[in-house]
C-alpha cells in the first residue's frame, strides 16, 4: 500500500483488491512489480485478459527507461521492447530449462551456474546485452542478473519457445527439454501452462498436464473446441486422479470456460454416474461469479435440496446461486425453504443465512433455525455456525433477540451431552453483542442478559460479549444501571445480582461502580433499597482500599437511615464471624513443626555414635527421610537444599552426625543381597537401605568416582532405587527424584546395571506383576546392545505371555538390540500354541496379537498367510498391532512406519479388507481405536508407499489401484498414484547444463536420452514425408521391383533397413549424430539400428509387418534385450515397416483374437496398446508405411 501511495496512485486499496482478483497477486510481492502493473492499468484499463496484462507488461519491463540512452543510436538503449522480446525470452527459457541461476555482463565467469551473454548465440549479442539492462531482469549481486519475476520469465520463455516451434524446431524436442514424459515437473508446470494456452494447436500438450493449464494458464485464449478438449482433458484425469481439485476456488481466468457453447458437455459431465467428485465440484464453481451456464438452474436448484448428494457440491450450487443474478437467488431462496434439520442441511441453511439474513430470508426463518438447532440431537460440526451474524445489523438482531426471549432455556443436561443448544447460545451471544451497545431499552436489554445468563451457567461463551464490552467503555456502567433497576437481589438463581456483577466487574471502573450503587441506594424504597445497600458493602469489601472513600459514603448513609444501619450491622456480624482458617491452619503448622525439631534433634544426639557409625540403620532411614524431605511435616521454613534440610532439622552437630553415618555406610557396612532385596519387596516389607541413596548423592556431590565402589554395592543400590524410587512433594506435583550417580554407574557398568535391571523384571515377571519403574529403568539408552537382548530372549523363554504392555516393550528392545532371530521359533511357536486353544483370555488375546505383529516385522514370508486366515476377533487385535507398530500414534501425528515395501503392501490391503474408509465422526470420537483412526492408519499407509518414488513402488501403487479390498479407498489410491506420479517426475527431473540446454535449443546435439528418441523420431517422420509425396518414388527402395519397374515382393528386413538409414544419415548429421546398422549393444547385443551421440545412444528395432514376431518383438527382443544398455538410457524405438494389400505374407494374428490391421495408423495403436504399463512411456511405436500410392499412410 506504501509503495502505491508513494506513486501517488489513487485508491491503493482497492487497486490491490481488483489484482488479487484477477490472480495477479504474484506481481504485488515485488515493489518494481507493483508499480509495473500500475503503469499498465494508467495507460488503460485493466486488461481484458491475463495474455493482454502480460503482453503490456513485458513491455514495459523491457521499455528503455531513460531517455539519453533511448536517443542514442549506438548502445544497449537503441533497441525498442520489442525488438527485445525474442531475446529476452531466449534467456529466459535458458533460465528455467537448464541449471542457469543468472547471467552476467562480463565476458566470462567463474561461477559455472552464471551464463555470460557473450557465450549465448540463441540471439544477437548486442540485444541479449539490452536485455540483460533493462527492468525484466533484476541484480543479484557480483555482476550477475536474474529475471525479475517467475511468472514474467514463464511468459516470455513460452513466447520464445512457441516462436521457435514456428521455425522447425520440434515437439518432441521441446518435451524432451521440458522434461516432459508423463507430465512437466512441478517447476516447469508455468511455463508448460502458457505453452498450452498460447500455441496455436494445444491439442498435443494439453492431456501431459491439464490441471496446469486450468491453474496457471490463460484459457481465456482458447477457441471453444479446445476449451473442449480442455475439459475433456480434466474429465479422463479425474479418472486417473478423483480429487484433482482439492479447493473451492478456481483462478479468475479459469472463468473463460465457462462458455455457453459447452453448457450440454457440462451437464453431461455432473450428471455422469461415472464422474467423481472432484470434476463435478469444477463444474459447479465454473459458475461463480454471475455466470451460470444454460440449463443448470434447475440443476442447482434442485442439487441444493438434495440430501444425498455430496455436501461440498450443495454448499457450492447455494454459492453459484448466491453470486448470480436476482433470479438465481430468487431460486436459491426457494430451495432453502426445503431444507430439513440434518446434520449436513443446517450447515446449508447457516451458510444461507448468513448470505441472506435480511435480504430474502427474516428474523423467522433465523428462529426456525435456531429452534431445529437446539432441538438437534445429532453430533453437529464444530464451528457450523462461525460467520452466521456477520452481517446481520442492530435492528435485525434486536427483533431476532425479542422473539428468542420468549422460548424456553434447555436443562443443563441438554446442554451437557449436545453441541446444537451450545451452539445456539453462542449465537446468542453474539446477537447480544450487536445489539446492546445500541439498545434504548434499558430494561429489554437487562432481560436478554438474563437469558444469556441462564445460557451462560452450562458452558464457556466465545468471547463475543467481553470483546463488545471492551470496544464500548460505556456498555458496562449502561448495564449496570439497568440490573440495579430491574436486577433480583432477593435470589440466587440466574436471574440474581450476584451472576450479574460477576460477568461485569472486569469492564466497569470500581469507583464508578460504588457511585451508581450510592445513587441507586438513593432512588430506592423499602426492601430493595436495603437489599442494593448490602450488595454495595460486599462490593466494597471485595474492592479493598480502592473503596476506602465510597465505603464512608456508606457508613454515612447508615448513621442517618437506622433501617440501613441495622443492615450494616447484621453484615458486620456475619463477616466477623468468618474464621480465618488460613491464619490458623498456619500457625498449627509452626508449633507442630517446631515440637518434631525439637523431638528428633534429641533422639539424634542421644543416638549420636550409632548413627555416625551406621549401625542404626532405622534412624539413618529417618535422616534419609529428612534429606529428601519425604513424609516430613510440611513446612513453608524448611530450606530446598537437602543439606540446608538436615541441618535446619536436626541441628549442626545431628547432621555432621548423619553425614558420617552416610559415609560408613558406603565404607564399612555389606550392603544387602538384590535376592533379599527382592524378596522384601515381595512381602511388601519396607526397606531400611533407601539411606544407600541420600549416601550416594553426598557421595556424588563431594566428587568422589563412583566407579571406584564395589559392584555388589552398586548393584544394591540400583535395585533399591528401581524398587522403592524417591518422591517429593512440589507446589503443584509430586516428582520422582533424579539421583545423578544412577547414570553414572550405567555408563561405567553396563552389563552390571542390565543385569540387576533383569533381575528385577525377571522377578515381576514371575509374580505376574509390574513395578512402574521397572521398564523405564531397563530402557535406559546405555543398555541397547547384545548382553541386554540376551537376556530379554532368556526371560521370554520362561515367560512368553506377560502382560501386554511388557511384552510390546520387551520385543520392541529385542528387536532394538539386534537379537530377535533368537526368538524366531518361540515366536512361531507361541502364535501356534496360542491359535489351537479353544478360548482365549482378554490378555492371551492381546499377545497373540503383539506376538503376530512382531514375526510379520521381522519375517513376512511365513506370517502373511498366518495374518490372513485369523479369525474375526484375532484379526482386530492383529491390525491394530500392525497398524501402531508397537507404539499408539497420538492424535495429530505423522505416523511413519519401518515397513518394507511388500510389507506395507500387505499391511493396506490386508487392513482394508476389515476396515473399510470411513468419514471422520461427525462433532470427534473417542479413544485411539475406531474404524476412523483405522481408515486414517490405512490411508496413511498408502500415502507412505506413494511417497516412494522407485519402479517398485510405483508397480505397487498400480497393484493397489486394483485390488478389491480397497474399493472403498480407490480415490485416495488413485489420488496418491498421481502424487507419487508427480513426486517421481520430480525426482528423476535433472535439469542440464545451460551450455548443453543451448545446444538443444538451437536444435543442435541432442542433451538427453529423451532428446535423442525425439531428434530420431522427427526425422522418421520427415523420412515418411518423403517416402509419402517424394516425387522419385522413394517407397520403391523398400521393394523389389520387375523389369518394368513394378513393385514384385518386399525387401528383405536388412536391405529395408539399409534403405532407411541411407534416407536418416545425413538428416541426422547436423546433430553431430551416426547412425550404424547392427549396432553393438551391451552383453554382446546387436540392435537393428543405433543412432550414437555423445555418451548416448538411440535403438531402433526394426521389423516387417508379416514378421513372424511382429506382435511381441517391441517386449521380447527391443525392450528385454536393447533398451537396459547404460547409454540407451531404457528408451527404444520399434519400427515396423507397412507394405500394405501388395504384400505376398499376411500379417501374423493379432493376440486376443483381434483382427489384423487394415492400415498403418490402426497397427501402430494396436501395438502400442499391447505395451505394458511399464514400457508404454520408454518404447515409441513408429509404423512407416511404405506400401506406395494409395494405400493407407504411416501412422
Amino acid at each position: 500500500m506504501s509503495v502505491l501511495a508513494n506513486s501517488c496512485h489513487d485508491d491503493a486499496e482497492r487497486f490491490v483488491e481488483e489484482a488479487v482478483r484477477r490472480q495477479l497477486d504474484p506481481l504485488l510481492e515485488n515493489p518494481h512489480t507493483l508499480l509495473l502493473l500500475a503503469k499498465v492499468v494508467q495507460r488503460g484499463n485493466w486488461p481484458l485478459s491475463q495474455t493482454e496484462l502480460f503482453d503490456r507488461a513485458v513491455l514495459l519491463l523491457l521499455d528503455e527507461q531513460n531517455p539519453l540512452h533511448a536517443e542514442k543510436d549506438l548502445g544497449p538503449g537503441r533497441f525498442t521492447a520489442k525488438e527485445l522480446l525474442s531475446a529476452a525470452g531466449a534467456l529466459c527459457a535458458l533460465r528455467l530449462l537448464s541449471n542457469c541461476q543468472g547471467f552476467s555482463h562480463a565476458a566470462s565467469s567463474d561461477d559455472e551456474s552464471i551464463a555470460c551473454y557473450r557465450e549465448i548465440d540463441l540471439a544477437p549479442k548486442p540485444e541479449l546485452y539490452a536485455a540483460l539492462s533493462r527492468r525484466a531482469f533484476v541484480s543479484i549481486g557480483q555482476g550477475g542478473v536474474d529475471y525479475t519475476h517467475r511468472t514474467i520469465a514463464e511468459f516470455l520463455a513460452a513466447r520464445y519457445l512457441i516462436k521457435q516451434l514456428s521455425s522447425g524446431f520440434s515437439l518432441g524436442r521441446l518435451l524432451a527439454l521440458l522434461g516432459i514424459e508423463e507430465r512437466p515437473p512441478t517447476a516447469l508446470r508455468g511455463l508448460f501452462a502458457w505453452l498450452v494456452t498460447l500455441v496455436a494447436d494445444p491439442a498435443p500438450l494439453m492431456d501431459y498436464d491439464p490441471v496446469g493449464v486450468l491453474l496457471y494458464g490463460d484459457v481465456s485464449n482458447l477457441s471453444s473446441a479446445n476449451r473442449l478438449r480442455l475439459v475433456d482433458a480434466l474429465a479422463s484425469h479425474s479418472k486417473q486422479d478423483p480429487w484433482f481439485l482439492s479447493r473451492r476456488h478456481l483462478p479468475d481466468t479459469a472463468k473463460a470456460l465457462a462458455d455457453p457453447a459447452l453448457a450440454q458437455q457440462y451437464q453431461c459431465l455432473f450428471t455422469s454416474s461415472e464422474s467423481r467428485l472432484s470434476l463435478r465440484l469444477f463444474v459447479l464453481l465454473l459458475q461463480k461469479g454471475g455466470r451460470i451456464l444454460p440449463g443448470f438452474t434447475i440443476i442447482l436448484k434442485k442439487l441444493v435440496g438434495d440430501v444425498k448428494a455430496h455436501y461440498a457440491l450443495r454448499v457450492v450450487a447455494i454459492e453459484v446461486l448466491h453470486e448470480g443474478d436476482d433470479a438465481s437467488r430468487h431460486d436459491l431462496l426457494a430451495a432453502y425453504s426445503y431444507l430439513g434439520s440434518s446434520e449436513d442441511d443446517l450447515r446449508l441453511r447457516s451458510a444461507c443465512l448468513h448470505a441472506h439474513l435480511g435480504d430474502g430470508l427474516n428474523a423467522d426463518d433465523f428462529i426456525a433455525f435456531w429452534d431445529d438447532l437446539e432441538s438437534c440431537e445429532e453430533q453437529l460440526p464444530i464451528g457450523i455456525t462461525i460467520g452466521l451474524l456477520d452481517h446481520v445489523n442492530p435492528p435485525m438482531a434486536n427483533e431476532i433477540l425479542q422473539k428468542i426471549q420468549i422460548r424456553a432455556v434447555p436443562n443443563s443436561s441438554v446442554f451437557a451431552s449436545r453441541h446444537g443448544p451450545r451452539e445456539a447460545s453462542r449465537l446468542y451471544e453474539r446477537l447480544l453483542a450487536i445489539a446492546l451497545p445500541v439498545g434504548k431499552d434499558p430494561q429489554q436489554c437487562y432481560d436478554w442478559l438474563k437469558c444469556y445468563l441462564r445460557r451462560a451457567e452450562h458452558h464457556s461463551q466465545d468471547g463475543s460479549l467481553a470483546k463488545a464490552f471492551k470496544v464500548h467503555p460505556d456498555l458496562g456502567q449502561k448495564m449496570l444501571r439497568a440490573a440495579l433497576v430491574h436486577a433480583d437481589f432477593s435470589k440466587s438463581d440466574e436471574n440474581s445480582w450476584l451472576r450479574f456483577i460477576h460477568l461485569i466487574r472486569p469492564w466497569v471502573n470500581v469507583g464508578d461502580m460504588l457511585e451508581e450503587m450510592l445513587q441507586a441506594i438513593h432512588a430506592a424504597h423499602g426492601e430493595r433499597r436495603s437489599l442494593i445497600y448490602r450488595a454495595a458493602l460486599s462490593e466494597s469489601v471485595r474492592l479493598g482500599v480502592v473503596a476506602t472513600v465510597h465505603s464512608t459514603n456508606l457508613s454515612a448513609l447508615a448513621e442517618l437511615d437506622p433501617l440501613l444501619g441495622e443492615v450494616q450491622r447484621a453484615w458486620r456480624a456475619q463477616l466477623n464471624q468468618m474464621p480465618n482458617f488460613v491464619s490458623q491452619y498456619a500457625q498449627e503448622e509452626a508449633r507442630q513443626t517446631e515440637a518434631w525439631r525439637v523431638s528428633i534433634q534429641a533422639n539424634f544426639e542421644q543416638n549420636a555414635a550409632a548413627v555416625s557409625s551406621a549401625s542404626d540403620l532405622g534412624l539413618l532411614e529417618e535422616a534419609t527421610e529428612i534429606y529428601f524431605w519425604h513424609d516430613c511435616p510440611q513446612s513453608a521454613a524448611a530450606p530446598s537444599s537437602p543439606r540446608l534440610r538436615l541441618e535446619w532439622a536436626l541441628g549442626e552437630q545431628g547432621s555432621a552426625c548423619v553425614l558420617r553415618g552416610f559415609e560408613a555406610l558406603l565404607t564399612r557396612v555389606a550392603p544387602p543381597e538384590l535376592s533379599q532385596l527382592l524378596a522384601d519387596y515381595r512381602e511388601k516389607r519396607s526397606t531400611p537401605w533407601t539411606a544407600l541413596l541420600a549416601a550416594l548423592d553426598v557421595y556424588r556431590d563431594k566428587g568422589g568416582e563412583i566407579k571406584e565402589l564395589p559392584d555388589t554395592l552398586l548393584a544394591s543400590a540400583l535395585m533399591i532405587e528401581a524398587i522403592f524410587p524417591v518422591y517429593v512433594h512440589t507446589k503443584s506435583s509430586v516428582d520422582q527424584w533424579r539421583h545423578v550417580w544412577v547414570d553414572d554407574v550405567i555408563e561405567a557398568k553396563p552389563v552390571l546395571a542390565a543385569d540387576t535391571y533383569l533381575a528385577f523384571l525377571a522377578n515381576e515377571l514371575a509374580q505376574h506383576s509390574l513395578h512402574a519403574h521397572c521398564l523405564v529403568a531397563l530402557g535406559h539408552p546405555t543398555l541397547v546392545g547384545n548382553h541386554r537382548g540376551r537376556g530379554l530372549v532368556q526371560l521370554l523363554h520362561s515367560y512368553p505371555l506377560p502382560k501386554a504392555n511388557v511384552l510390546t516393550q520387551i520385543l520392541l528392545w529385542i528387536q532394538e538390540d539386534g537379537v530377535w532371530h533368537a526368538i524366531k521359533s518361540l515366536a512361531l511357536e507361541t502364535v501356534n500354541s496360542l491359535q489351537a486353544k479353544p478360548s482365549l483370555s482378554s490378555n492371551e488375546l492381546q499377545c497373540l496379537g503383539i506376538w503376530l505383529w512382531f514375526g510379520f516385522t521381522n519375517d513376512p514370508i511365513v506370517y502373511q498367510p498366518i495374518l490372513s486366515s485369523l479369525s474375526s476377533e484375532q484379526l482386530d487385535v492383529a491390525i491394530w498391532e500392525i497398524l501402531e507398530e508397537g507404539v499408539e500414534a497420538g492424535f495429530g501425528s505423522h505416523k511413519v512406519w519401518s515397513y518394507t515395501l511388500s510389507q506395507l503392501e500387505f499391511a493396506v490391503t490386508w487392513a482394508a479388507s476389515r476396515y473399510p474408509q470411513t468419514a471422520h465422526p461427525v462433532g470427534g470420537s473417542m479413544g485411539t481405536r475406531n474404524p476412523w483412526d483405522a481408515s486414517m492408519h490405512i490411508q496413511s499407509m498408502i500415502a507412505q508407499i506413494a511417497s516412494l518414488t522407485s519402479h517398485q513402488a510405483r508397480v505397487v501403487m498400480a497393484r493397489l489401484v486394483q485390488r478389491s479390498e480397497l474399493e472403498s479407498y480407490r480415490d485416495s489410491v488413485l489420488h496418491h498414484k498421481t502424487n507419487q506420479l508427480t513426486a517421481s517426475v520430480d525426482a528423476s527431473h535433472v535439469a542440464p547444463s545451460w551450455e548443453v540446454a543451448q545446444e538443444a535449443l538451437a536444435n543442435r546435439a541432442p542433451h538427453s536420452h529423451q532428446d535423442m528418441v525425439a531428434v530420431v523420431l522427427d526425422h522418421l517422420g520427415d523420412v515418411q514425408r518423403h517416402i509419402s509425396h517424394g516425387n522419385e518414388d522413394p517407397y520403391k527402395f523398400f521393394w523389389n521391383t520387375d523389369s518394368a519397374n513394378r513393385l514384385d515382393r518386399p525387401k528383405t528386413e536388412d536391405q529395408a533397413r539399409d534403405a532407411l538409414l541411407g534416407m536418416l544419415r545425413y538428416r541426422l548429421s547436423p546433430h553431430g549424430l551416426r547412425a550404424e546398422p547392427e549396432g553393438h549393444m551391451s552383453a554382446d547385443k546387436r540392435a537393428d539400428i543405433v543412432i550414437s551421440g555423445r555418451n548416448i545412444k538411440a535403438v531402433v528395432e526394426i521389423k516387417r509387418d508379416f514378421h513372424v514376431d511382429v506382435w511381441t518383438a517391441a517386449t521380447e527382443q527391443l525392450d528385454r534385450l536393447y533398451t537396459p544398455d547404460p547409454e540407451a538410457g531404457g528408451l527404444g524405438i520399434y519400427l515396423v515397416f507397412w507394405y500394405g494389400e501388395k504384400r505376398t505374407s499376411k500379417i501374423p494374428t493379432p493376440p486376443n483374437g483381434r483382427a489384423r490391421p487394415q492400415s498403418a495408423a490402426e497397427m501402430r495403436l494396436m501395438l502400442q496398446e499391447m505395451l505394458p504399463s511399464s514400457a508404454a512411456q520408454r518404447i515409441k511405436i513408429m509404423v512407416m508405411d511404405v506400401s506406395g500410392p494409395g494405400a493407407s499412410r504411416a501412422s
